[in-house]
Order: C-alpha cells, then sequence, then structure tokens
C-alpha cells in the first residue's frame, strides 16, 4: 500500500468512527458474544447497479470445518418493521479448504436499506417473527444461544434500527449513500468495527456479468476468495480453464452447480437479444471423445458482439441449472481468441430409447437428417414451440392401444408418455410470448400438423420439462404434406342419400366474455362475429342434412336461433332451422348440445326429445326426422371430459390412458344404449344415428360399450392416419363420432372427418386480442393471418356420414292383351306399359326381369311349335297362342324391377293367358272351302 492509500484510508476510519460514534439511535445490543475462535461474516453484498442477483454472505472460519449449529439471520431495521425477521435466513455449513462458505448468490432476497445481519448459534426462531414487540431498538425476543458476529447497514431512517454493535451508515467511507455490500479487510479480521470493513458495492466488480473496476478505495468482490482491494490480474485467452465437458459431467446436472469457473469454446448459436434466449451456444471443437458428455454448453450473457464461428473465453461465470437446464450465467468478462471455427453438427434421430438419451446432447449443435413430423401447432404463436416427431404424427395411445399399464403411463393430463421418446420440440430461440411474426408459417398462411421438415439442425437445450432445438439455420421450411381440404371427403351423394354430422362448435357463446360473468366465449362482439365467420362456412362446408352441435351457451334456445339465423342470413331465409330445447332439460353443464337441420330435406317427426339420467352432464337431445318418408331418429351427446376436476372414486385417472371420469363416461355410454332403445319405440322405427363428442378415444372403455351395440363405421371408412378430430399435447385422436343401429349399416354409404380444425394453429382462429397469458381464456391469435374462413372455425374436426333411405320406389305394370284368344299355335304382339314413382330419386332405373311361362315351350306334338316367347324389347313382345291340352291353360309371366339410386327395388309381376278351349270357350278354326271358315271343338278333331 503507498503512502497515498496510507493517508486515504487513515483518514476514512477516523471519519468513520466518528460517525458511528455520533449515530444516537444504535443502542447496546442482546446477546452473549461468542468465543474469538468462532467464524466471522466476511463479505457480504445486498445492493448493486441492476437486478439483485448477486446477493451473497460469506463466512470465514477454520478451514473444512463444520458450522451446521451457526445461522445467518436478517432482520428488518426499516420503521414498524424493525425487528422483524426477513427472508434472508440461511443454516450454515461446511468451511471449504480456504476457510470460506457462503450463502451463495440469491435473488433478491436480502433486504435493501436498514438491515441487521446476525451470524447465531442454535436458532430456533423463524421468518416473520416480531424480535423487537416495541420497535425501541432492543430486541425483546432471543431465539438462539449466542451472537457470534453481527454487521448492519443503516441508510438513516429517523426512526430506523439496528441490533449490531458495528453499523455501516451513509458517509461511513466519505461516500454520501449507504453501502450496497462490504468486505472486512483485512481478510477475515478478528475485530469488528467499521474500521475493518471496505465499500465493494454498486458497481459489482469481481461478480459475474459485472465489468467495471472498484472506486479507488473500495474492495473488489471475492465471494468464496480472499478480500482484497487490489484488482487481481485478468484472465487472457490459453489461460487455464474448465472444459465444457467437465462442467457438463455425465449426469443429469453439473458436477459443478454453483461453482465459478472459466472455459472456452466455439460459438455454434447465438441468440442474443432481449426477444431471443438473452445468450449463446459454445462448444469445445474437439470434446472429450466420452459419449457420455456434452461439449457443448449455452451461456447466458446478453449484448455481446459475437458471431457463429468465434472462439470466445468466457471469465469467472457461474455453473447454473435453470428450469433442467446446464448453463453459464453471471459471466464477469468474455474475450473473443479467434474467428472462423467450424463445428460440425453432431447427427441425431429420433426415436430414442429414452427422453434421458438426449442429456449427452445438451448444448451442442445437432442435426437431423431425417424427415420429422409437426405433432401439434397449439403453442405455436404462445411460444413459437412444434412438437416434432419421427416416422409420423402421433396419435394418442388410446387411438389404437387398448388400456392398460402401457397406455397408461402418461403425463401432460392423462395423455401417455409412451410416445415421447419419439418426439422433441422444436423452438424458435426465444423466450417471448406472442411474437408479432408467427414462426414456421408458410406463405398460404399455416403450418399444418403432419407436415414435415427434413434436415433440422440446430442447438439442443432444455427447459420447463421438454428437450429444445433451437435452429440456427435462417429459415426453417417445413414441407405440405398435410394438405387442406375445401371440400369433406365423399360420403355418398345424389338421391336418396341423407347427410348427418356432429360439430362441437368451441363454446359459441352469445353472451358476451366480460372476464367476470363466466362465458366462455367470444370476448367482445368483434370476436363473436369474427366465430360466426369461420363457423358459418365449415357448417355450410358440410351440407348435411341434420347437424348435431356441442357446446352451445346453456341459454336454451337463444345460442342456437343466434347460429341458424347467422346461417340463413349466408344462404336464403328458411334454409336452415333449429330443434327445439326439451322443456325441463337443460342439464348442470354450462353448455349444451343442440340439432340444426335444413327444412327442405328433412321433416321433425313429433317433439324433441332428452334422455333425463341423472348420469349425463349434457343430457342427450334426440329428434325424429322424416326424409320423404324414410324415419329416423338422431341424438346428439357430449359425454364428460377428462379433466381431473373433483374427481374422487373410480372415477379417478386408473393409470391406464383413459383420465379422470372413464368410469363416469362408460356408465353414460350405458345409458345411452337403453336410451336408444326407447328411441326406437317412441318411433316405431329402429334407424337411429348417434352422434357426438365422446371424450373418448377409440380403444377405451364408453367406445367399445357403444361398439357393442352400435355400428361404428370410422374404420370401414377411414384409415388410421385419418382417424382422428381432436390434438392434445401433440398427440391426435378421435373424440367425435358417428354411430348407427345395425338396421342402417347395410345403407351407410360413407364417412369423412374433414381436418379443418385439429391440423390447424390456434393462431388462426375468431381471437383478436392478447389477454393476460396466465388467464384460463388467454387469446393466442394474431390479426394479420385471421381469414373469415372455416379453417381453424373450432378446436375439434366435424364428421360427417351419409346413408340411404330405405323406401322401395313405387312400380305399377299393364299389359295388353290380358288374353291371347284363341290358341291357333300363332304369334300375339304383346305389350306392357310400365310407370314408376320414388321418394326421392326422379331417374328410378326400371329393368326386364324376366318374361317366362307355366309351360314347355315345346311338347313335340305334330303341330306345337318351338320359340313361344320372343322379346322384342323391355316392353314390347310376340307370345304364342297355344297350350299343352293336358294341362289347364296357358300363362305367361311378365316381371320388371324398379330400383332408386340407393338401391331399393320393387319388383312387379302381371301375367297373360292363353288356352284352355274347353274352359275357354275357344273354337279352333279350321278352312274348308273358300272363305268360309269352320270352327269345331278341339275334341272333335
Amino acid at each position: 500500500m503507498n503512502k497515498r492509500e496510507i493517508v486515504f484510508r487513515f483518514v476514512s476510519i477516523l471519519f468513520a468512527v466518528a460517525l458511528v460514534m455520533s449515530f444516537v439511535a444504535i443502542p447496546a445490543k442482546s446477546g452473549v458474544i461468542a468465543s474469538e475462535a468462532d467464524p466471522v461474516i466476511n463479505e457480504f453484498v445486498f445492493n448493486h447497479t441492476g437486478t439483485d442477483t448477486h446477493e451473497f454472505v460469506e463466512i470465514f472460519g477454520a478451514p473444512s470445518t463444520g458450522y451446521e449449529s451457526l445461522t445467518i439471520v436478517e432482520i428488518e431495521g426499516d420503521g414498524s418493521g424493525a425487528g422483524l425477521i426477513d427472508d434472508g435466513v440461511f443454516a450454515v455449513g461446511t468451511t471449504d479448504a480456504a476457510g470460506y462458505w457462503t450463502t451463495g448468490f440469491q435473488e433478491n432476497v436480502f433486504e435493501n436499506g436498514t438491515v441487521t445481519i446476525l451470524l447465531v448459534k442454535n436458532f430456533t426462531g423463524s421468518v416473520d417473527d416480531d424480535l423487537d414487540t416495541d420497535n425501541d431498538c432492543v430486541l425483546d425476543v432471543t431465539p438462539w444461544d449466542a451472537v457470534v458476529d453481527g454487521i448492519g447497514v443503516n441508510d438513516g431512517g429517523s426512526s430506523d434500527c439496528n441490533y449490531s454493535d458495528t453499523v455501516l451508515n451513509k458517509n461511513f467511507d466519505g461516500v454520501p449513500y449507504t453501502p450496497g455490500g462490504a468486505s472486512r479487510i483485512p481478510n477475515g479480521t478478528d475485530t469488528n468495527t467499521v474500521a475493518d470493513w471496505m465499500r465493494n458495492d454498486y458497481d459489482g466488480a469481481g461478480l459475474p456479468g459485472f465489468t467495471g473496476s472498484p472506486v479507488e478505495g473500495e474492495a473488489y468482490n471475492t465471494p468464496g476468495e480472499e478480500n482484497s482491494e487490489v484488482i487481481p490480474a485478468p484472465e487472457v485467452c490459453g489461460d487455464p480453464y474448465t472444459p465444457i465437458y467437465e462442467i457438463q459431467g455425465n449426469g443429469s446436472s453439473s458436477p459443478l452447480e454453483g461453482e465459478v469457473v472459466s472455459t472456452e469454446g466455439v460459438v455454434t448459436g447465438d441468440f442474443q437479444g432481449s426477444d431471443q434466449l438473452r445468450g449463446f451456444f459454445v462448444q469445445d471443437p474437439v470434446g472429450d471423445g466420452d459419449p457420455a458428455t456434452s461439449d457443448g454448453i449455452f451461456v447466458y450473457y446478453n449484448d455481446v458482439d459475437v458471431a457463429v464461428g468465434d472462439t470466445v473465453r468466457i471469465n469467472k461465470a457461474t455453473v447454473k441449472e435453470y428450469y433442467g437446464q446446464t448453463q453459464l450465467s453471471y459471466t464477469s468478462e468474455l474475450l473473443i481468441c479467434d474467428v472462423g471455427a467450424e463445428v460440425s453438427a453432431t447427427p441425431v434421430s429420433l426415436p430414442v430409447a429414452d427422453v434421458s438419451d438426449w442429456e449427452p446432447f445438451e448444448g451442442m449443435l445437432i442435426t437431423f437428417p431425417q424427415p420429422l413430423y409437426a405433432s401439434d401447432l397449439y403453442n405455436l404463436h404462445r411460444y413459437g414451440e412444434v412438437p416434432i416427431s419421427a416416422d409420423s404424427r402421433q396419435f394418442a395411445s388410446t387411438n389404437f392401444m387398448d388400456p392398460g399399464s402401457a397406455a397408461g403411463d402418461s403425463n401432460h393430463n392423462n395423455i401417455a408418455d409412451v410416445n415421447e421418446p419419439g418426439r422433441i420440440l422444436l423452438d424458435d430461440g426465444s423466450t417471448a410470448q406472442f411474437p408479432d411474426v408467427v414462426p414456421y408459417i408458410a406463405g398460404d398462411g399455416t403450418l399444418r400438423a403432419g407436415d414435415t421438415v427434413t434436415n433440422l439442425t440446430g442447438n439442443l437445450g432444455y427447459g420447463y420439462g421438454q428437450y429444445r432445438v433451437q435452429p440456427t439455420t435462417p429459415t426453417v421450411l417445413f414441407e405440405r404434406v398435410n394438405h387442406r381440404s375445401a371440400t369433406p371427403g365423399d360420403v355418398g351423394s345424389g338421391p336418396g342419400v341423407i347427410k348427418v354430422a356432429t360439430f362441437n362448435l368451441w363454446n359459441y357463446w352469445t353472451t358476451i366474455d366480460d372476464g367476470e360473468n363466466g362465458a366462455r366465449g367470444a370476448d367482445s362482439e368483434v370476436e363473436f362475429e369474427r366465430q360466426k365467420a369461420k363457423l358459418v362456412p365449415a357448417i355450410l362446408g358440410l351440407d348435411a342434412d341434420v347437424i348435431g352441435v356441442e357446446e352451445l351457451e346453456n341459454n336454451g334456445d337463444v345460442a342456437v336461433a343466434n347460429l341458424v339465423d347467422a346461417l340463413n342470413e349466408a344462404t336464403a331465409p328458411g334454409t336452415w332451422a333449429f330443434v327445439p330445447e326439451p322443456p325441463g332439460i337443460a342439464g348442470t353443464n354450462a353448455i349444451k348440445v343442440g340439432i340444426i337441420y335444413q327444412p327442405a330435406k328433412v321433416t321433425p317427426v313429433g317433439d324433441s326429445m332428452a334422455d333425463d339420467d341423472p348420469i349425463y352432464d349434457r343430457p342427450p337431445v334426440a329428434q325424429t326426422f322424416d326424409a320423404n318418408g324414410e324415419i329416423f331418429t338422431v341424438v346428439v351427446n357430449h359425454f364428460k371430459s377428462k379433466g381431473c376436476y373433483d374427481v374422487e372414486g373410480p372415477n379417478e385417472d386408473q393409470g391406464d390412458g383413459q383420465g379422470c371420469y372413464n368410469y363416469k363416461r362408460t356408465q353414460q355410454a350405458q345409458a345411452l344404449l337403453a336410451y336408444v332403445d326407447e328411441l326406437k319405440a317412441v318411433s316405431g322405427d329402429n334407424d337411429v344415428v348417434v352422434l357426438g363428442d365422446f371424450n373418448s378415444y377409440a380403444k377405451e372403455d364408453p367406445i367399445t360399450t357403444l361398439n357393442a351395440g352400435l355400428v361404428n363405421p370410422t374404420d370401414t371408412y377411414l384409415g388410421a392416419d385419418d382417424s382422428y378430430s381432436y390434438v392434445y399435447y401433440g398427440q391426435a385422436g378421435q373424440l367425435d363420432y358417428i354411430f348407427t343401429d345395425e338396421a342402417m349399416a347395410d345403407r351407410i354409404t360413407g364417412l369423412d372427418i374433414w381436418h379443418i380444425n385439429a391440423d390447424e394453429p390456434r393462431v388462426l382462429d375468431y381471437n383478436d386480442e392478447i389477454i393476460d397469458p396466465g388467464e384460463r381464456d388467454s387469446d393466442y391469435s394474431q390479426d394479420y393471418l385471421y381469414v373469415p374462413d372455416q379453417y381453424r372455425s373450432s378446436d375439434h374436426d366435424p364428421v360427417l356420414m351419409g346413408f340411404c333411405e330405405a323406401v322401395p320406389p313405387e312400380l305399377q305394370v299393364s299389359v295388353t292383351p290380358e288374353d291371347l284368344g284363341m290358341p291357333r299355335h300363332d304369334y300375339k304382339p304383346v305389350v306392357t306399359t310400365v310407370t314408376v314413382a320414388d321418394n326421392a330419386d326422379p331417374n328410378v332405373t326400371v329393368e326386364l326381369v324376366s318374361v317366362i311361362s307355366n309351360e314347355p315351350d315345346w311338347t313335340g306334338r305334330p303341330r306345337d311349335l318351338p320359340y313361344d316367347i320372343i322379346i322384342v324389347d323391355d316392353y314390347n313382345f310376340w307370345l304364342r297362342a297355344e297350350y299343352d291340352p293336358t294341362g289347364n291353360g296357358r300363362v305367361y309371366t311378365i316381371t320388371y324391377r324398379a330400383t332408386d339410386a340407393c338401391g331399393n327395388s320393387t319388383m312387379v309381376s302381371v301375367n297373360v293367358t292363353a288356352g284352355p278351349w274347353l274352359t275357354s270357350g275357344y273354337l279352333d278354326e279350321v278352312l274348308l272351302t273358300g272363305n268360309v271358315r269352320v270352327f269345331l271343338p278341339m275334341a272333335l278333331k
């Protein structure tokens, strides 16, 4: 120390001592002072420039000594709160080989302003205890056996209190503001006066993340090291460092967590910026060759001029585990050692045997040569995330797998983890929510689940429970594999085909959600109009005669009438109508089901009906219809959801992949089958269509229960890759179905699930504003992507089915002549007249089935000739006027069949007679002479 420093130090000490002696608000302290051999509070930081992320208290004592009986206690000293124990309570552990123990860096734990830190033995108190009940600056309660050491900070408040004999006030070192931290100089001195302390506060010099130099006369921050007012020599490129693979270690967390290290590596991904990850990835270009340790790591360090390919040195960074990701934080200095280095991306692939297999690649630059499939777009706009999977998009386990332990290894509200090794999360290199430009959207305004990306390259990170690929290429391009369909698939068309559909409307509420009234739909009139502008083209695109709708507001017929008005406005008055709610059946839920239909195609028969069985939360609603003579009944359902709210007993998740309330949904399925039998009895017809949102995947108990009593045409008309109507946590599955009674099975003409919603990102929906992201009803739309079309009109895909009516055509046939007259073995012309009518088909097919005789064509008699029947065309014939004399007369039978477009047919036959003479009075004409003809009875020939 030079002379100038000695003089400055001496003057500062005298000045500080004088200030302390003149501060009258500090009394003698309570408690027994321990022996001088005990450790001391050696350094602390409570406050510095920016966010207080590096608060700490350092204890210095005997090397490698356990001080488990000691506790650091922070006591509030400001005003009416004086004497309260604050959050800064830490049990002391074992000192290191140099004699140091620290609390580790804390964030906004210690109080700023007037505060006292005591090091006590055998502490028995707790946070929020009031030790100075009368606020007289003397402790009334001392929940410890002894005070080992103490230090106070006072910001000069007139009523403030401190509870240590040593207090650092404003100006204690000639600086006119309250210290934010201080160090004992010399290190570990066994006295404790103001003169033993030197300020080391706001500039943060020596703390990770701070690059400033200490002010002259201040100490350098040295947590876990010897206190010094001399700035240590800076580290330079090439100095010894801890390799990245040693920092990462071979476990799920770093073996060096909490330690301060320096390291070197090549920048492989730069994601700085307040709207990005606020840091960059570095990787050891050589590595240690151990496949169990990662060679890369994320550095949380923002606003530094680095680029991919720079070789950098990171000095004095703290090893942290942030949401499960090992990273370097609070870097004190970053040096660029070289530029232009290259690190090759490590090839990887999906699936992995276990999700933990990704840990050795954490922080590294990786690439996927294989095509990967977008499985879900739910959080595309909110977080810029896309779950991607190998081989194909992923499906809920119980969509194809029987329930059981294999299907039930679950996560995310009972969605099976059996899929997790086959997927990974594509992120967007950002922690920001709701970006102005939504990533990965193609030029046509969407990205669809099932689209693929190949040769994806990026850094592997981890956060919020998932491994994440942060892409390093400027643009990630998905190939459109799952194309949009402007119309549903062909389910049958033409005369006699009746089309029914089910559509979950995603909370169609006429009551606007004001955030307090419990409404679930649109948050404004503008949003409500946008919602209708998307639902109307979706409903019209189905072109169904009858549609069962779910998630209507349970407000009588108000919501469904509003929807029908919108449909009629888009078409013509009277094009659509609704089935009135059955009286006295409202259910116990905020939403309900309903039925809409086209009056020009079907006519309701009788009143609407509902099942009042209390097992239902939302009672099924039924209506019988007449389609030009075809009688059928539609019953629409919405079973209990899988949400685990207020669940108990057998309705709890059984761990078999079916989620909560599976027991209740199965009971609802059993009740529904009984109700179908009731509907048959009421209508007098076995044709029943059962449809709706059953909140159950295809192999779950409620669906197998319904399959046992009804016909499920899904597997007949759709392949496995198309059998879904909903996507939840990246896994597709079918929740929406149409069943029929066995009587209708042979008349089904087709079924399709129109994938206009489940595959689309929710950013395309009707919402037009962002509410608090923490709220349940947060809106995730981006207005520039909104289009008033059918895509993302709901979160469920509608299901459409066609079936043929069963009314046969009416067929009438007449013949001229009906009797061939005298049996002279000659041909007589015969003409038939056929008329046909059908309830639906104006072009019924009529065919001649047969022309037959009840007698052999030729018996071999001398005058009996062959070929008694000659067919000129379907309506003209030559029939021979003869008969077998041994018989009772000949009957020719002409049969026609009429078949409509649905295959319903009617057969009608007419008869033409000939002979016998004796019974019919016929005479055989015998030519005698001239023009005289004599008719003789056959018996006289």
